[in-house]
């Protein structure tokens, strides 16, 4: 697992960017091995930066596996 230096996200020690900054650095590797994902033409960029959000809720609905009713 690499660290919070070698992945540009600093846990605040730097301003190196963020999920909500203008401008965000990537590192090389990260793109390399498919990171980074294209946004569709046609998707507005309000609704792709709901992306990671969403996906983060859903992983955690399907790791509490809520019985229903």
């Amino acid at each position: 697992m690499r660290g919070l230096q070698e992945s540009g996200r600093d846990g605040w020690l730097e301003p190196s960017g963020g999920g909500f900054s203008e401008y965000i650095r990537v590192m090389d590797w990260i793109v390399e091995l498919g990171g980074v994902v294209r946004i569709p033409d046609g998707v507005p960029f309000e609704q792709a930066s709901f992306m990671e959000p969403v996906n983060t809720v859903l992983k955690g609905v399907k790791l509490l596996k809520p019985c229903s009713g």
